[in-house]
């Protein structure tokens, strides 16, 4: 996070536009799900399927923006 705020107005940053300033690969989002699932049943303690129903807001908030066709 200090790295962004080095590099970024805090404004951008308040927003949320650097969701899109900073687009991942379809990979790399699936990857990160992936992440994203494993620590959170592991934190939790239910299974991976309970969390991504369970956890569906914090997926919409949190989840990296894949890049578009360019």
């Amino acid at each position: 996070m200090e790295e962004l705020l080095e590099r970024e107005d805090e404004d951008i940053l308040q927003s949320g536009e650097w969701f899109t300033k900073y687009t991942v690969t379809q990979q790399q989002h699936d990857q990160w799900y992936e992440w994203f699932l494993d620590t959170m049943s592991k934190h939790f303690g239910i299974p991976k399927d309970k969390v991504a129903q369970a956890l569906i807001f914090e997926y919409l908030n949190c989840a990296p923006t894949v890049k578009g066709d360019e």
